[in-house]
């Protein structure tokens, strides 16, 4: 698994799910989906998605402390 699918299964369980992940790192869900499944994606995805499992995850192990 890669870190990116890491990345988006942690965002899943923080309770987003496929299209808002989509729309937030501005793709479509069955892009997500392949990266999900371990497809290849260009650096600016790739950023996006750590951007968002930053805000997301991130934050939410700040806000439990």
């Amino acid at each position: 698994m890669t870190s990116l699918q890491k990345m988006i299964k942690k965002i899943r369980l923080s309770g987003l799910k496929g299209p808002a992940i989509a729309e937030r790192i501005n793709v479509t869900q069955p892009t997500v989906s392949r990266i999900e499944n371990g497809a290849r994606t260009d650096y600016e995805t790739g950023k996006a998605i750590e951007r968002l499992y930053s805000e997301v995850v991130d934050n939410s192990l700040k806000d439990a402390v």
